[in-house]
């Protein structure tokens, strides 16, 4: 009997819940809150009242369940990612050796898709909770005791309220199925993201498995020794390094990467050639204008005088390799290919034509190994790649005794050849003994790292020949002659361009030999390796980045205002108020460096402030001159009481100021000597500062005369003559001062103004010697 009623019960429960659940969320709003209302003191406005905010929260609510642009891209891309997919995982169940270069892009993909459904779904999640939170707030209708009693209570007017319900009702359950249909559209793209996402964790897992495998397959040998080979493949498919000639799906899989990476693999390129284009023709436009123009004879610009829009290309193309390692091989082909195009337009010219034959056979190897690493590895084709490996060698033994022709780098040139050589080498001995995707592998290694460092050789020379174009247009732009030695600044750039041309030539090599992702985690690992200084400690990465930064700031300080036309050759100084404002940019460029190592280097705050504390007591007892000529430093190029350029005396130091440093200036003397003073002995000196304001000079002649002329007649004539002389400032009237007066003789000193100080001692001997041959013209004896 108890089971009997404890079953009638459950059966009970069950029926209501599922009444309950049947009720559609329209009669809610009949089934709100049924307490006591005093409807007598509820007036007509208060029921306009109500219902006017019911209508706006509902007119809100449905404005929210309109799905906006980011989940109907989040759609889009779910579905372009769910084909591809399918096609990946149709590749890898039908294609298990589909080769390191397919497979590391197919993994790169994969991880994009699983990286981009993470972000797909956070949108898809947002817009979720933005709709709940709208069905949140209709509900809150059924709450208010007006809108109740407006529902339940007969009333006057009640043929205006009934209508008034009857749309408020239609309106609620509008906008209900309005938020129940966007909510089903997004859970089941949310469910489609989670699907994608299981899926793609299980062909990232598959690709990984498969790649493991070959690499064991391919040490142990994928193919029989070649004396026991027949004209059967060993392995089909093995490389896969011709993507563009592979199945269906590879043309597929490369319109999805190419869509993907459209900014990458295109824009990027081509903004990298329009800045550097325009960059070079614009200062080589103003060289050539120039009147001191010798551009047609210069031989510092070798590639740029001959085809700008070609070392912009060539800049370019040498970049791609920092925007995608695993692209597939036809498009770093292509960029290769055309690279070298453009490199062999310059070697045509001299010195470097012999440099054209060696050249242009690296180029028809580059494209032969491709086609015949596309080919099913049976005896022809393994035969038909040992003879690429001989030609490739025989052109680079051709190429080597040509190094020393090419623009930049021919040692490091040389040192790859060698390396080209013994990787053909190898991949002759692995073709042998029947690892023909070792094989493979380091035939293409070899002839791409060749020819990439050979085309970063010409990179180089693009990058300098437009600094030094820079260099030149600065000066011009200054009115400063052009013809200056440009060596030390271009050597100090030369140094990092190098470190940089090093890396993506290693990056490049590391991906050809699928070595990068396993080089790269254990770079990574190293530099996350912690290094514990008592209670400080410090990742490699943050103390190497800490130097780098350094380093790069102190670069930049040195040679910055060599670009905008400064030079250290007293001769060049033409412009004190220029050269005092790149002081101050040092300065600042300086500061940052030293701000962004310090905050590169993971210090923590309170740990800087240990430090400081630190250096306060340093300075208390040891430091203060240090930091007494920085703050002086400082000042000086603040307050400007001298600048650069300016004639000055110091102490018994005179001489023209050449450099304001952060710690001590330097002066240079008339006699050619650099006096190096420290920046706080300068400010607790007085200071002489001829040309603070101008670069006028007063210069006082003394002569004594014998004549019988009169005084205004004497004066007379020496104006005339400095009238007719060119550097003394013709504004400023000469002065006339008699010393002494005797009979027929006359103690006479002049006082005039020279427009040039430095010449001012120059000035002065010329007008002695000018005013001693009128003297004597005019028979007036010098006594």
């Amino acid at each position: 009997m108890k089971l009997r009623n404890l079953l009638y019960h459950a059966v009970l429960m069950l029926l209501c819940a599922s009444s309950a659940a049947a009720q559609t969320e329209g009669d809610s709003l009949v089934r709100a809150f049924f307490h006591d209302t005093d409807s007598d003191l509820i007036t007509p406005g208060d029921y306009a009242q109500s219902a006017e905010n019911a209508f706006q929260l509902l007119n809100g609510a449905q404005a929210q369940s309109t799905l906006d642009w980011r989940v109907l891209d989040a759609k889009q891309r779910l579905a372009a990612n769910r084909k591809i997919v399918r096609v990946l995982r149709k590749e890898l169940m039908q294609h298990t050796n589909s080769g390191f270069r397919n497979l590391q892009l197919y993994g790169d993909l994969l991880e994009d898709i699983q990286a981009a459904n993470i972000r797909l779904r956070d949108v898809l999640r947002q817009a979720a909770d933005d709709l709940e939170n709208s069905r949140a707030k209709i509900r809150t209708i059924t709450s208010d005791s007006v809108i109740v009693q407006m529902v339940k209570a007969d009333v006057s007017d009640t043929s205006r309220r009934g209508g008034r319900v009857k749309r408020l009702r239609d309106e609620y359950m509008h906008t209900s199925q309005l938020i129940k249909t966007s909510l089903d559209s997004i859970n089941r793209w949310s469910a489609m993201a989670s699907f994608q996402a299981i899926t793609t964790a299980e062909l990232i897992q598959k690709t990984d498995s498969i790649m493991q495998q070959s690499s064991i397959q391919a040490l142990k040998g994928d193919c029989p020794y070649l004396w026991k080979a027949s004209m059967n493949a060993g392995v089909a498919d093995t490389t896969g390094s011709d993507l563009s000639g592979g199945t269906a799906g590879n043309h597929k899989i490369v319109n999805y990467y190419v869509q993907k990476n459209l900014t990458a693999i295109l824009w990027i390129p081509v903004l990298v050639f329009i800045l550097f284009f325009r960059w070079i023709w614009k200062n080589g436009k103003r060289v050539r204008t120039s009147a001191h123009s010798r551009l047609k004879d210069d031989g510092r610009l070798r590639f740029t005088r001959r085809s700008g829009a070609l070392s912009a290309l060539i800049v370019s193309l040498c970049l791609l390799p920092l925007l995608d390692v695993h692209a597939p091989w036809f498009y770093l082909l292509l960029a290769q290919c055309i690279g070298m195009g453009a490199a062999a337009y310059f070697f045509a010219e001299k010195p470097s034509r012999s440099l054209l034959p060696a050249w242009l056979a690296l180029l028809a190897l580059l494209v032969g190994v491709s086609v015949a690493g596309s080919f099913e590895p049976d005896l022809m084709q393994r035969c038909a790649l040992i003879l690429l490996n001989a030609g490739s060698v025989a052109a680079s033994v051709f190429l080597l005794p040509r190094v020393r022709h090419l623009p930049q780098l021919p040692r490091t040139v040389r040192a790859v050849v060698f390396v080209h050589i013994a990787l053909n080498v190898l991949a002759v001995l692995c073709n042998l003994f029947g690892r023909v995707i070792i094989a493979e592998a380091l035939t293409n290694t070899a002839i791409v790292a060749l020819t990439q460092i050979v085309m970063l050789s010409v990179f180089v020379e693009a990058i300098m020949e437009a600094l030094y174009l820079q260099l030149l247009a600065g000066r011009i732009k200054r009115g400063i002659h052009p013809e200056f030695d440009p060596s030390p600044v271009l050597k100090a750039v030369h140094r990092p361009i190098y470190v940089f041309v090093l890396l993506v030539w290693s990056m490049m090599l590391m991906a050809n030999l699928y070595m990068y992702e396993a080089v790269k985690d254990a770079v990574g690992a190293g530099l996350k390796a912690v290094i514990s200084l008592g209670s400080l400690s410090f990742s490699v990465g943050n103390v190497l980045l800490f130097f780098v930064i350094i380093w790069i700031a102190h670069l930049l300080q040195l040679y910055i205002g060599s670009f905008f036309g400064d030079s250290e050759t007293d001769e060049d100084v033409e412009s004190k108020r220029q050269r005092s404002r790149m002081m101050v940019v040092k300065l600042v460029v300086i500061c940052l460096g030293y701000l962004l190592a310090v905050a590169a280097s993971g210090l923590p705050l309170d740990k800087i402030t240990i430090i400081l504390g630190a250096l306060g007591v340093g300075v208390g007892m040891g430091l203060q001159s240090i930091v007494n000529n920085f703050v002086s430093g400082v000042v000086l190029i603040f307050d400007r009481p001298l600048q650069i350029g300016d004639s000055i005396e110091v102490g018994e130091n005179s001489g023209k100021v050449k450099a304001i440093g952060i710690r001590a200036s330097t002066l240079l003397t008339p006699e050619g000597a650099e006096v190096i003073i420290p920046n706080g002995d300068i400010l607790s000196r007085p200071i002489t500062n001829w040309t603070l304001s101008n670069n006028q000079r007063r210069v006082e002649l003394e002569f004594t005369l014998q004549t019988s002329e009169s005084r205004d007649a004497v004066i007379s004539l020496i104006k005339n003559a400095l009238d007719s002389y060119d550097d003394i400032v013709a504004d400023r009237e000469p002065t006339f001062s008699i010393e002494h007066i005797k009979e027929n003789e006359i103690g006479l000193k002049v006082y005039f103004w020279c427009n040039n100080i430095s010449k001012s001692e120059w000035i002065k001997s010329e007008v002695r010697y000018l005013l001693y041959g009128m003297f004597r013209e005019k028979g007036i004896v010098v006594l």
